[in-house]
């Protein structure tokens, strides 16, 4: 599990680097929707934006149904194209 959490570090530090990159102002703005509870919560998401020259401004409640169309897949292994529950999940917002 270890090893996972640590890949799963670098690609939303990869994520937010990149996107960092993309903000043409400082009005610009860098939303995660991640969920927050363990095992989760260990991925420290508001560190790792912090890593990269970013503070965060806000979050809020992700709600499914703001998204029509939204359709979210599991990332591995032989059920990956299901879907998993999305309860507690919320949507950090950063800037430079």
């Amino acid at each position: 599990m270890y090893n996972i959490h640590r890949q799963h570090q670098a690609l939303v530090r990869g994520f937010f680097e990149s996107a960092r990159k993309m903000l043409e102002d400082e009005d610009g703005e860098i939303h995660l929707t991640h969920k927050t509870t363990r095992p989760f919560s260990e991925w420290e998401i508001e560190t790792l934006a912090q890593e990269k020259g970013l503070r965060l401004i806000g979050l809020m409640v992700f709600d499914q149904l703001a998204f029509p169309g939204y359709s979210n897949k599991k990332g591995s292994g032989s059920n990956c194209d299901s879907n998993f529950p999305i309860r507690s999940a919320v949507t950090f917002m950063f800037k430079k």
